[in-house]
């Protein structure tokens, strides 16, 4: 095995003087975070929200084609979910019942705000210095650093002519916190990812994330995390050489 590790690395060593630059990312998101919480016997309905995140990246050429690409961002996500479920109930007037029919509606919106480290490991076609195409894939691992949470939970009813509306819960609390609509601070997952780099080191890249913890404190339920983003960056250091150039 230690042969074989050794005779990769000179491989790679021979095949491309290594490439190292540093760059920064900005991107926009569109997430959704899956749920499928049971409120009184009603699944959660979970809507897609808009997010975005910003950080630095490295760029590391492992040959002319294969490169290494971790990075640290700093990520904002939301959730938005609510279910409702219908009901019956009696109304006693004097010595009788009135039936009510009604419902209770559970209305959740989360913020979570995150540190992120991806590792993506890209393929680049083209030649160093030029315009290149390129596909990728990795894991990333976020911690929770911050987050606010609205809940609010309802009960309306109508008889005849008179109706109520009783707040069951209505509160506002930190979203990474330890009781049932509170979130796990740790997710990982993956991200595949296919983009456009010009010469000048301006970058272009679409990516889509995929969580693969569950982030849900609430009982029975599992909650992940997945998006879509539209991310533009440079690249700073010094411009790889092209192919013909490293000839001469």
């Amino acid at each position: 095995m230690k042969q074989i590790l050794i005779a990769l690395f000179l491989l790679f060593a021979q095949s491309s003087p290594a490439q190292f630059r540093y760059g920064a990312e900005l991107a926009g998101s569109y997430n959704k975070l899956s749920d499928n919480k049971n409120v009184w016997g009603a699944t959660a309905i979970t809507k897609s929200t808009f997010g975005g995140s910003l950080g630095i990246l490295a760029d590391y050429g492992i040959t002319n084609r294969v490169y290494l690409q971790p990075g640290a961002l700093f990520t904002m996500k939301s959730g938005n979910e609510e279910a409702t479920t219908k009901l019956s109930i009696g109304i006693p007037v004097s010595s009788f019942n009135i039936a009510a029919n009604g419902g209770i509606t559970m209305k959740q919106e989360s913020k979570f705000y995150y540190v992120e480290v991806p590792v993506n490991v890209l393929y680049k076609w083209g030649q160093p210095g030029g315009n290149r195409f390129f596909i990728g894939a990795g894991p990333y691992v976020a911690y929770g650093v911050a987050g606010k949470q609205t809940v609010k939970q309802d009960i309306t009813a109508d008889a005849l002519v008179v109706s109520f509306d009783s707040s069951i819960r209505n509160t506002t609390s930190q979203t990474f916190a330890d009781d049932s609509f509170g979130y796990q601070k740790l997710d990982y997952g993956f991200k595949v990812c296919e983009g456009y780099e010009f010469s000048n080191g301006l970058f272009l890249r679409a990516e889509f994330a995929l969580g693969i913890t569950n982030l849900s404190n609430y009982p029975d339920a599992k909650s992940r995390n997945m998006g879509f983003s539209l991310r533009v960056g440079y690249l700073f250091g010094d411009k790889p050489k092209k192919t013909q150039d490293l000839a001469q």
